[in-house]
């Protein structure tokens, strides 16, 4: 009750009102930018758990090789020349997996232009549709121009002779 009957506590209200939106507005800011950020990095972070499960699956084969040779009378269950094949085959996989995403990276303000690229090559073919409208239109143009040019030639000489052959039947 004190404090609002004193002088300038509509000026600190504001102000604190000011600075609490101007925190929140750069935490929101801040939270979509690494959101944002975040959104970027979640294929390679897909690959790179792809990566560690290939690991994984060599140290557990490495683990049944120790134990086999542990004993000697274990039966096989499976060979493991056609499990490294198909892991050799996992692993070329993910090498490229990778190296296609460090060159997406890479290109990365390119692939955010292509989007301006395609709109120019749309803008381009419409302007040259246009251009090829209009080149129709004046050929038309012209066409009808010359037509009306042999029309108006050829009454002009029909005319006398009309105007003569009129005469001669009165």
């Amino acid at each position: 009750m004190l404090v609002r009957n004193r002088a300038g506590f509509n000026q600190y209200g504001m102000l604190l009102l000011a600075t609490a939106g101007a925190i929140a507005l750069g935490a929101i800011a801040w939270h979509i930018y690494q959101w944002r950020r975040a959104k970027t990095f979640i294929t390679l972070a897909r690959l790179l758990d792809e990566c560690d499960r290939h690991n994984d699956i060599i140290q557990a084969l490495q683990v049944m090789a120790e134990l086999d040779a542990a004993q000697i009378t274990a039966a096989k269950g499976s060979q493991p020349g056609e499990i490294l094949v198909a892991l050799q085959a996992t692993r070329d996989s993910l090498v490229s997996a990778l190296m296609t995403e460090k060159i997406l990276r890479r290109h990365q303000a390119l692939i955010k232009r292509q989007q301006e690229l395609f709109n120019t090559i749309e803008t381009n073919l419409a302007t040259l549709q246009a251009l090829q409208v209009n080149h129709q239109a004046s050929e038309y143009r012209q066409f009808l121009q010359e037509a009306l040019n042999i029309g108006l030639a050829v009454q002009q000489e029909l005319a006398p002779n009309m105007i003569n052959q009129t005469l001669s039947d009165s």
